[in-house]
């Protein structure tokens, strides 16, 4: 039996059982692990690989605010008053249509919570929260 490593390297990989082993009988071991003793060598092995953790977060790290940068490049703040109408993006139930969305009549702000989050007084439901996404400003007022 082959291992996926095995077949995709055409050679066995070395484990730290096997660097153990090896270290004890003394025969083919790397020039790398022979002057150092095999607790040596894994305890630099996880040194070497925290510091690449570190240098994958940093680059990671880069990469969202450019990706946010990106992505906020086209955006408009976008504010609502308490009292202010606004039409409010629902889902409709339409058969063979499950995400049909569209925005219907206008309803009053009741109040603003967070950033970007409005309570809107709904005429069946005492209130309900919406983002600021599924809210459009009217001319109706």
């Amino acid at each position: 039996m082959f291992s996926t490593f095995d077949l995709v390297f055409g050679r066995n990989t070395k484990g730290v059982l096997q660097l153990i082993n090896n270290s004890w009988l003394k025969d083919n071991m790397p020039e790398k692990v022979r002057p150092q003793n095999v607790i040596g060598y894994i305890l630099q092995l996880r040194k070497r690989i925290r510091s690449s953790i570190e240098i994958a977060n940093a680059n990671e790290e880069i990469a969202k605010k450019r990706s946010k940068v990106w992505y906020d490049r086209n955006t408009k703040p976008v504010s609502y008053k308490e009292g202010e109408l606004v039409l409010v993006l629902v889902l409709l139930p339409i058969i063979g249509k499950p995400l049909q969305a569209k925005f219907v009549r206008p309803y009053v702000i009741d109040k603003h919570i967070g950033e970007v989050d409005y309570v809107v007084r709904t005429p069946d439901r005492r209130g309900e929260l919406f983002m600021s996404t599924f809210l459009k400003s009217t001319l109706l007022e």
